[in-house]
């Protein structure tokens, strides 16, 4: 009996062990990024091309052309694709192409795009530039092309980053910011590159500031303060304006003084960004000089 008893508990020990380095392999296995091939296509009406994906798994393994893919397309009237991999131009415009592998989906498609279309301008849409250390957020590219069709290609692009700080950091759709500072990032597709958005990143825990008023018309000659506040995690918060520098988009109109006022200079509009804590505020103030 105790013979059968010692037997029955190693059996389990062995189930268990067996079921816990099974385990380990499975997590070690994971797939961590699928990445399609070619990321970029451009085909004419009826043409076809092959697409392929590259799987990078947790243990370190990188394998190429991995088996068992299937296959998606964002737009199949435009761009067809079978399983095999197989896509088919059907009509003009532009597509992302998306692979998934054991419930896993590439987090950037490829781009197909149909026709003789061109890029004519690509824009960089974040729903704020104002980031704090340690902050993610999203970040997209949208195409407008010679046709007037507008596409998301954030997976297609190519992101450059200027910044003496290191404040920020971007992959594919997410951008975090690193150290207190700012830069600028710019997209690429192709031969086009869209305009340099400036990106603050702060550690100062402001998320927005906010100037009071939204417009106001001065006379030459005359000062005026504005009244700054900052949105916080925990509320808002008054700022003095002395402790404020200005951003002012057109110069000659209005001058910042150091105590936090502006005093007009000519006639004209102008807007003035304030930032406080390394951060700009999201809307300007109008100023109208008479």
């Amino acid at each position: 009996m105790l013979f059968e008893k010692v037997w029955s508990w190693v059996g389990i020990a062995i189930l268990l062990f067996g079921s816990s380095v099974a385990f380990a392999q499975e997590s070690e296995n994971e797939i961590l990024e699928l990445f399609v091939v070619p990321y970029h296509v451009q085909l004419n009406d009826g043409e076809t091309r092959k697409m392929s994906a590259n799987a990078f798994y947790a243990d370190g393994t990188y394998v190429r052309g991995v088996q068992g893919v299937e296959w998606r397309s964002s737009d199949p009237e435009s761009v067809s694709i079978a399983q095999n991999g197989t896509i088919f131009a059907v009509k003009p415009g532009a597509v992302s192409i998306y692979a998934s592998l054991n419930g896993f989906e590439s987090s950037q498609p490829g781009t197909v795009l149909v026709g003789e279309s061109s890029v004519d301008k690509l824009t960089i849409e974040m729903t704020n530039t104002n980031v704090m250390v340690g902050q993610t957020v999203d970040v997209k590219v949208l195409a407008t092309f010679s046709d007037g069709e507008v596409e998301d290609i954030t997976g297609a692009v190519t992101w450059e980053r200027v910044t003496n700080d290191d404040a920020f950091e971007v992959g594919g759709r997410k951008l975090t910011g690193l150290n207190d500072g700012y830069g600028y990032l710019i997209a690429h597709f192709d031969d086009n590159k869209s305009a340099a958005l400036r990106i603050d990143v702060n550690d100062s825990g402001y998320l927005d500031l906010m100037v009071l008023p939204g417009t106001t018309t001065m006379a030459v000659g005359s000062s005026f303060t504005p009244t700054l506040r900052a949105f916080t995690s925990s509320g808002m918060v008054n700022i003095d304006a002395k402790d404020a520098s200005y951003e002012i988009g057109t110069q000659g109109i209005v001058r910042a003084n150091s105590d936090g006022s502006l005093t007009a200079l000519a006639s004209g509009e102008v807007a003035v960004y304030a930032i406080a804590g390394n951060i700009k505020s999201s809307q300007p103030l109008t100023v109208t000089v008479e």
